[in-house]
């Protein structure tokens, strides 16, 4: 099992993760796909695949505050509000066991650089 975990703000994230689900599925290997939300997210319903939203949800102030951390660079905004980053690490992990992920594919799901980490498989 594959997951992908795609930023649902970023648009060429999104239709990055379809067509690697579709190339992915069409050669038998199974995919997950799961994301935190987003305005795009719906899109990867649109092309027929299921989509776990996993916790903590995007809400409106993450994307504008993630846009500033990622302009600044310096670390003097931060990424994630408190304990968001802990809690999508923890809900990310959870996922992997689960479906017993062998890989996950990202861009900007930065959450996924740890949980692939704490689950012991590749990123």
């Amino acid at each position: 099992m594959i997951v992908l975990l795609p930023n649902g703000e970023f648009l060429s994230e999104v239709s990055r993760a379809i067509e690697i689900g579709d190339a992915l599925m069409a050669r038998g290997i199974p995919v997950c796909v799961a994301s935190r939300g987003g305005a795009h997210v719906h899109l990867l319903s649109d092309a027929g695949h299921d989509v776990r939203v996993l916790e903590p949800r995007t809400d409106p102030s993450s994307f504008p505050r993630f846009v500033r951390a990622l302009s600044a660079m310096d670390g003097s905004e931060p990424f994630f509000a408190d304990d968001e980053l802990a809690r999508a690490v923890d809900a990310e992990v959870e996922l992997f066991r689960e479906v017993g992920a062998r890989m996950a594919v990202t861009g900007f799901t930065l959450s996924a650089y740890l949980s692939t980490r704490v689950a012991g498989i590749p990123l």
